[in-house]
């Protein structure tokens, strides 16, 4: 009696993923979905817009339609309003250059595994600032509502003055003021990013409400005292020395009693959850020179030698699987 023939169901699910995966990255690089937004096309008119063969263009599109991200009708095709949201060019939301520099980076897994070290290196102190805008413009959406987010769950009105650890475009800084008016913020970030930080801050008309200042907290604590910090997406891009270093400076600039939050991908003890958190290791190895989601042990052992105290852990929140760690200064 023959054995009947296996099917590898969950390689060939993880197969097809990528393959959709890689059908939005070019869709992203040749523009298909910012043409699309201007009006609907069919696969000629595409073509002849982009400088795009249309016979090659035909398959992806209809990949495009598999994957979600768009609609085809009598070989007419349209975005998804998910589409037009987030991956047209120059919409606020657009989130497309992040995706594209993050599953880039994870193409170079192989190479940096081989040498030990991140073939999409990311240095912030030394990147040309045009390409430092447009990492944090594809990181300015989220880190605001998230800021939003962050205002109502952590009941932020009770504070006073913020510090916005590291804070980039100033995103988050921004979300919270727009709902807590009455708190005071200030954005500490490196003197090679604090200046993209002031255009962002500029922009949002926010410049008389939210203060930015430049120090490198892995080397010292920032100017001034605060009963309230965020770090949010910061430690993961540090070593553990450094870690370890910037939670200290972070102590002394709260005044007694002020609180600690940090915010991230952070692993369970068991380096297997959250799921998401685990996946972006390959973004953080090939990216970072030691950065990495570090797990709750890690964090707890850095939180407590600085002599922080009443410490929690809130794992594995929706929509991203990532974490919130409170703990407070004596």
């Amino acid at each position: 009696m023959n054995n009947p023939i296996e099917t590898p169901s969950i390689i060939n699910n993880l197969n097809f993923s990528y393959f959709l995966s890689f059908a939005m990255i070019t869709g992203i690089k040749l523009d298909i979905f910012t043409e699309l937004s201007k009006s609907s096309k069919n696969v000629d008119e595409l073509a002849t817009n982009l400088n795009l063969n249309a016979g090659k263009l035909l398959l992806l599109l209809y990949m495009l339609v598999n994957a979600q991200l768009m609609k085809v009708d009598n070989g007419i095709f349209t975005n998804t309003d998910e589409t037009n949201k987030f991956l047209v060019r120059d919409n606020p939301g657009y989130i497309g250059g992040f995706i594209s520099m993050m599953l880039g980076s994870i193409q170079k897994t192989e190479e940096t595994i081989r040498t030990g070290k991140p073939q999409s290196k990311l240095d912030f102190e030394t990147l040309p600032e045009d390409i430092l805008f447009k990492i944090f413009q594809g990181l300015h959406t989220g880190a605001l509502k998230i800021g939003i987010e962050l205002a109502a769950r952590l009941n932020l009105f009770q504070y006073k003055h913020l510090l916005d650890v590291a804070g980039g475009s100033g995103g988050l800084a921004i979300g919270i003021y727009q709902s807590c008016s009455d708190i005071k913020a200030t954005i500490v970030e490196l003197p090679t990013i604090a200046s993209i930080t002031r255009k962002f801050i500029s922009e949002s008309n926010m410049s008389n409400r939210i203060n930015i200042i430049e120090c490198d907290l892995v080397k010292k604590a920032p100017e001034g005292i605060y009963d309230i910090a965020i770090m949010h997406h910061f430690i993961q891009v540090l070593s553990p020395n450094m870690a370890r270093e910037a939670i200290k400076n972070i102590y002394d600039a709260l005044e007694p009693g002020g609180t600690l939050y940090i915010i991230g991908k952070i692993l369970n003890d068991s380096h297997l959850s959250p799921a998401q958190s685990v996946a972006f290791n390959l973004v953080f190895i090939n990216t970072y020179d030691e950065g990495q989601a570090f797990t709750e042990k890690e964090y707890i052992e850095w939180i407590k030698e600085a002599k922080f105290v009443d410490i929690n852990i809130n794992n594995n929140i929706p929509p991203n699987g990532e974490a919130i760690i409170t703990a407070r200064k004596l």
